[in-house]
């Protein structure tokens, strides 16, 4: 029985997207940046005032609601 299949082999994918073996970084990349965008903007949501939410058409309730979401929530 041959396992050779299952081993790393230099300049394969391993099954991720894009050329060479490091071709899912950029995939990673682009998650990393979504989940710190999406932390950072629940961050600025939770520290607006009443007004200012008001004016956004939310209630504090609801966006204290979005704020409190794991960064890996949509």
């Amino acid at each position: 029985m041959n396992h050779s299949s299952t081993f790393f082999h230099p300049g394969k994918s391993a099954g991720f997207p894009g050329a060479g073996p490091i071709g899912w970084l950029p995939s990673l990349y682009a998650q990393l940046e979504t989940v710190s965008r999406r932390i950072e903007e629940r961050r600025r949501l939770s520290q607006l005032d009443d007004h200012l939410l008001d004016d956004m058409g939310l209630t504090r309730k609801q966006a204290d609601r979005e704020a409190a979401k794991p960064f890996w929530r949509r």
